[in-house]
């Protein structure tokens, strides 16, 4: 079995500063080298909630910078995961403004070569009802011709079972909108991951990434959790699945082994397929 991207998610190659798991990391050009050394083949950029207007990826004088490390390193950028929608959303009083960056940001992706912008939907913005699911739906409607004219596609990570977010899905009529299944997420939910793989099918967009056990919400090391990552790659496989993978996986101390130690990991359960 073989996989088009294996990328690592920005700031697990970066020391923490301030405590954070996640974090766009102030040295980002220099993640660029470190990942090449490890040995992925892309990076998953991450526009955070934390300082989201000094990103670079909405800085149209930036973008030069990043096609710079992308040509130098020869790692792509082939994600994004927007981590501000943890904090604001596409209901209320964030609509506004969350389709206008939404539609910036997809045009600047494009710019870098980014094909897949991952939008959560999890924890205090899980979508719980339907009339803010309706509402959803409608505000983001109105980006889905800017992802579709620059060819980004927007790939949802929700709490919801497989059936709901099929129906989720289905209410964009577009092929444009799909699915990050995020198997750390699915098993700490109590999901069937290689059940939910089959069936959730072309939705799915990309994947990420981790290890955790049921009913828990701490990552844990590729192996220590409950995720049978052989039978979610051969679900996988079954799909025909060939679009990012991105290890958003536990950092401890020493990052960059633990980074090295669960590529490798990745590496020999795809290579046993």
């Amino acid at each position: 079995m073989t996989m088009n991207l294996i990328s690592i998610m920005q700031g697990r190659l970066s020391p923490d500063p301030n405590g954070f798991f996640q974090f766009f990391p102030e040295k980002w050009e220099e993640e660029f080298r470190l990942a090449r050394e490890i040995g992925f083949n892309a990076i998953e950029w991450l526009w955070d909630w934390r300082n989201w207007e000094q990103n670079p990826i909405l800085s149209d004088e930036s973008i030069e910078k990043i096609k710079k490390a992308i040509k130098e390193s020869g790692i792509l950028v082939g994600s994004l995961c927007a981590d501000y929608y943890m904090k604001k959303s596409f209901f209320g009083d964030d609509a506004i403004q969350s389709i206008e960056l939404l539609k910036k940001l997809i045009l600047n992706s494009k710019a870098v070569g980014i094909k897949s912008i991952v939008i959560p939907f999890l924890e205090e913005l899980a979508i719980k009802d339907e009339i803010t699911k309706k509402e959803i739906i409608a505000n983001i409607k109105k980006v889905i011709p800017v992802a579709e004219q620059n060819n980004v596609k927007l790939n949802f990570e929700t709490e919801m079972n497989s059936d709901e977010l099929i129906d989720f899905i289905n209410s964009f009529n577009s092929s444009f909108v799909g699915v990050c299944y995020d198997l750390g997420n699915a098993v700490s939910y109590g999901f069937n991951l290689s059940k939910d793989i089959k069936q959730l099918d072309k939705f799915i967009g990309e994947v990420h990434l981790k290890d955790r056990k049921i009913g828990t919400t701490k990552s844990v090391l590729f192996g220590q959790g409950e995720v049978n990552f052989r039978a979610c790659f051969v679900a996988l496989k079954d799909i025909n699945f060939n679009s990012p993978i991105v290890l958003q996986a536990w950092r401890g101390e020493d990052y960059l082994n633990d980074a090295k130690m669960q590529l490798n990991f990745i590496k020999s359960t795809i290579d046993s397929i």
